[in-house]
């Protein structure tokens, strides 16, 4: 009897030691599943010339993402959406946190005229930042929006921007900024968003390669979730001209990337939704 006891008490001691040294005696890290999608959404106004928040809304709810980047969002920016705060719109009718980042802010303090980018997510939003980006005067104002969220108990940045659509020399100046954020972040972190430059990959000219350098710049830090999908034989079903992008962290594993390419969204804005199922540990 006494002999069974100094057993059992050993046994014990010996997985109390081995979960010092494993992690919870052995047992792997907890890992979870992220949907996030990069959309933009042309201010709700689809190629068809109709204003129509509800068709985006439906469209974020059938892909059920967790956490988004919208890009070209207004809020009371004029008639052409009728002065409304499309994030919070969005929100509302989704039932999701959110947060708006102007990249343009006319009017006056009491009633601001606002255009940007925003995050809408399903989980709690702890902390949220807007970044400006380069650009000479003259050109439309850019910007990124970077929030902090609670996953586990681990933080993460997430960040939804929007480049220059005119100039491939100020974009890779506003990835430089970027990429600046990102050497400052401690977390792991998702970049999404509309940077209106095609992967540098796709041709291997000096010409080509100055031309997409901003996405170049980025891929110095993270990695393109649709790029490593596409290379796992999951087929991105991207569109012929490719602008949108999910870049993550070299920690965060990317299950599956695809633009979602429907009779809806091909009409919803002049962009397709962009999804990515990413595991997180």
């Amino acid at each position: 009897m006494h002999s069974n006891r100094k057993n059992t008490i050993g046994i014990i001691v010996f997985c109390l030691l081995l979960g010092i040294l494993l992690g919870g005696c052995g047992q792997p890290q907890a890992e979870y599943s992220l949907r996030v999608m990069s959309y933009n959404i042309h201010h709700g106004e689809g190629t068809d010339g109709k204003l129509d928040m509800d068709r985006i809304a439906e469209i974020i709810r059938q892909a059920n993402p967790d956490l988004m980047g919208l890009n070209e969002v207004d809020n009371h920016f004029g008639s052409r959406s009728r002065f409304a705060d499309q994030a919070k719109q969005l929100a509302e009718k989704l039932n999701m946190h959110y947060v708006f980042g102007p990249a343009i802010n006319t009017g006056s303090p009491d009633k601001p005229r606002q255009y940007g980018n925003a995050v809408l997510s399903n989980i709690p939003i702890s902390q949220h930042q807007v970044h400006p980006l380069s650009g000479p005067t003259g050109l439309e104002p850019r910007s990124c929006l970077e929030v902090q969220v609670q996953i586990g108990n681990k933080s993460y940045t997430f960040i939804a921007t929007h480049l220059d659509h005119t100039r491939s020399d100020v974009r890779a100046q506003q990835a430089g900024d970027l990429v600046k954020l990102l050497g400052d972040c401690p977390h792991q972190t998702i970049l999404v968003g509309d940077f209106n430059c095609q992967p540098p990959g796709l041709k291997q000219s000096p010409e080509w390669k100055q031309r997409t350098r901003a996405v170049g710049l980025i891929l110095e830090k993270l990695n393109d979730a649709a790029e490593i999908s596409s290379n796992a034989g999951e087929s991105t079903g991207q569109p012929q001209s490719r602008i949108d992008y999910v870049f993550v962290s070299p920690e965060i594993k990317v299950n599956s990337c695809r633009f979602i390419i429907d009779p809806v969204t091909k009409v919803a804005s002049d962009h397709y939704p962009l999804i990515a199922e990413l595991e997180l540990n």
